[in-house]
C-alpha cells in the first residue's frame, strides 16, 4: 500500500464532510469509504493504517484551536523577550544611580549607609513601567487575538508572576502591583466597551493566577532563607501574614477600591466578575495559608529576639551584601554579584 496516497486520500474525504456532520457521523462515513476504496475493514486495519486515521480526523477537528494556541504562544514569547529586554536595562539604569548615590554618600555614617541599602534592596524594580507593559499588552490581545480573554489572562499571569517575584514580597508592594495592573485594563476597558467585560475577566484570572504562582514561589523561599533575609521580613510580618490569612478578602479589597475610581459600566462589569469569580479562589486561598503557616513555622525563632539579633546581623558582610540582594539578584550578568549574594540567591530559588 502506498500510504501516502493513503493518508491524501483520507484527509480529503474527511475534510469534504467537516462542516456536515457530527464528529460521530463523519468518522462512520470515513471508515465506510475506507472500506469500499481501500479494502480495509475495523476487524483487519493494522496499527499505522489507524494511526493515519486518527492523525487526519485530529487534525481535522483541532486545527482552528491548535492555531489559536500557537498564536497564544507567540503573544506568550513576545511578551516575555519584551520583559526581559526592558527589566534589564531598568537594571542597569537603577543599578548605575544607587551605585552613583552610594558614591556620593561613601563618607556619610554607617546608618546612613544601611538605610541606602534598605532602599536600594525594597525598590520595585518593574514597577515604573508596569502600567505601560500591560497597556500593550492588552491592546496586542485586542488587535491580533480571536480569544481576547484567554490571551489577556495569559500575558497578565506572566506580568503579574514576573513583577511580584522580583523582590521579597511585603503588604503594600502587592497591593499596589495588582492595583496598577487592574487600573490600566479598566482604562482599555472603558475606551474598548465592546471588549469591556473580555478585558477585564482576563485580567483578574490572570492576576489571581499570577498572585498565587508568586505565593507558591514565596512559600518554597522561606523554606531556604537565610536569617539575613529573615530580618529585612520581620519589620512586615504581622502584617503580611495576616494578609495571606485572608487573601480572598485582600483580592476582593483591591477590585472594589479599582471599581469606585471608574465609571457605572465598569463598576458593574467588576461587580458581575467578582461574584463570578469568587468560587474559583480555592487555588489562591490555599496557597496562601500554607505560606502564613511556613512564615509561622520558620519566623518563631527569630520574631521574639529579633531586635537583639538585627544589631548583630546587620553588620555582618553577609547582611551587608543581602541589602543589596534585590537589585543584584535580578540584574544582568555583567553586575558586579560576588560569591555571597549568588549563594544566598540559589538558597532563596531553590525549589
Amino acid at each position: 500500500m502506498d500510504y501516502k496516497q493513503f493518508e491524501r486520500d483520507i484527509k480529503s474525504t474527511y475534510q469534504s464532510d467537516a462542516d456536515k456532520k457530527s464528529i460521530e457521523a463523519r468518522t462512520d462515513a470515513l471508515l465506510r469509504h475506507i472500506n469500499n476504496e481501500w479494502h480495509i475493514s475495523t476487524a483487519n486495519m493494522t496499527q499505522n493504517e489507524l494511526k493515519i486515521i486518527t492523525s487526519a480526523i485530529m487534525e481535522v477537528e483541532v486545527k482552528a484551536l491548535h492555531d489559536e494556541v500557537d498564536t497564544l504562544l507567540a503573544q506568550k514569547e513576545r511578551i516575555e523577550r519584551q520583559l526581559e529586554k526592558k527589566s534589564e536595562a531598568l537594571q542597569l539604569a537603577k543599578a548605575k544611580t544607587f551605585d552613583a548615590i552610594e558614591k556620593a554618600l561613601q563618607e556619610s555614617p554607617e546608618k546612613t549607609l544601611t538605610m541606602l541599602h534598605q532602599i536600594r534592596l525594597q525598590s520595585i524594580d518593574l514597577y515604573d513601567m508596569l502600567a505601560e507593559m500591560c497597556e500593550s499588552a492588552i491592546i496586542t490581545a485586542l488587535e491580533k487575538s480571536e480569544n481576547i480573554e484567554e490571551s489577556i489572562k495569559g500575558a497578565i499571569q506572566e506580568i503579574t508572576t514576573h513583577t511580584l517575584n522580583e523582590k521579597t514580597p511585603n503588604t503594600l508592594r502587592v497591593k499596589s502591583i495588582l492595583s496598577t495592573i487592574l487600573n490600566t485594563a479598566t482604562y482599555v476597558a472603558d475606551a474598548t466597551p465592546n471588549s469591556a467585560k473580555e478585558i477585564l475577566r482576563g485580567t483578574l484570572r490572570g492576576m489571581r493566577q499570577g498572585l498565587t504562582a508568586s505565593i507558591n514561589k514565596f512559600n518554597k523561599q522561606l523554606l531556604y532563607m537565610p536569617d539575613e533575609a529573615k530580618m529585612i521580613l520581620i519589620e512586615d510580618y504581622t502584617s503580611l501574614q495576616k494578609e495571606l490569612n485572608r487573601i480572598d478578602a485582600l483580592f476582593s479589597s483591591i477590585i472594589s477600591d479599582v471599581a469606585t475610581q471608574n465609571s457605572p459600566m465598569i463598576q458593574q462589569i467588576l461587580d458581575e466578575i467578582t461574584s463570578d469569580i469568587k468560587f474559583d479562589m480555592e487555588h489562591l486561598i490555599q496557597a496562601a495559608k500554607e505560606a502564613a503557616e511556613t512564615m509561622k513555622e520558620r519566623f518563631s525563632d527569630i520574631k521574639d529576639d529579633a531586635l537583639q539579633q538585627s544589631s548583630r546581623v546587620i553588620n555582618s558582610k553577609t547582611a551587608q551584601e543581602a541589602k543589596r540582594m534585590g537589585i543584584y539578584a535580578w540584574s544582568v550578568a555583567k553586575s558586579a554579584i560576588d560569591g555571597a549574594i549568588k549563594g544566598a540567591k540559589e538558597k532563596m530559588d531553590k525549589e
